[in-house]
C-alpha cells in the first residue's frame, strides 16, 4: 500500500480475512505471529498490526519497519486490547474512523477473523505531505 501524502485522517491501512485459515488448527501450537514486511521509503515507519475477532474486539501491537524486508516476530501474549480502523471508511465522513469494542474479551487466536496493518497514527502533521508506503510479503503463525 502506498500514498503520495497522508490526508487529515493520517492513516493508511488494509485488512485481510483469515478466519478460514485457522479452522481446524490446534491453538496450543501457536506462540507467535511473524510478519515479513518493509517500508518503501528510506525512513523507518511504525506499523500497527491488529488482530480482530468475530465480535469486533481488536488486539494489537506496534512494530518498527525499515526499508529492507525483515521478519518481525510478535508473541501472541504481547497483543493488547485496542481499537481498529473501520474499513471501508464509514460514510458520511463525519462518523468515527476508529472503533473500540466495549466490555472485556480475552484474545484467542482461533477467534481471529481479520488481520489489519496500519501506518500513520503516530506521524506528526508536519510530515503528512511526504509519500508513505508499506509492503507485506507474508504473515504466518509459529
Amino acid at each position: 500500500m502506498s500514498a503520495n501524502e497522508l490526508s487529515d485522517d493520517h492513516t493508511l491501512g488494509f485488512q485481510y480475512y483469515c478466519l478460514d485459515k485457522l479452522k481446524g488448527r490446534n491453538p496450543e501450537s501457536f506462540r507467535k505471529l511473524v510478519i515479513r514486511a518493509r517500508t518503501t521509503g528510506t525512513q523507518p515507519v511504525n506499523a500497527k498490526l491488529t488482530l480482530i475477532n468475530q465480535d469486533g474486539y481488536a488486539f494489537s501491537t506496534v512494530i518498527n519497519l525499515g526499508d529492507a524486508f525483515q521478519n518481525v516476530e510478535i508473541r501472541l501474549d504481547d497483543l493488547k486490547a485496542d481499537s481498529m480502523l473501520l474499513l471501508p471508511r464509514p460514510y458520511p465522513g463525519i462518523q468515527p474512523l476508529w472503533f473500540k469494542a466495549t466490555g472485556a474479551s480475552k484474545f484467542e487466536i482461533l477467534e481471529a477473523e481479520k488481520i489489519q496493518v496500519t501506518i500513520g497514527t503516530d506521524i506528526l502533521s508536519s510530515e503528512f505531505k511526504k509519500p508513505y508506503g508499506l509492503e507485506v510479503e507474508s504473515i504466518w503463525l509459529e
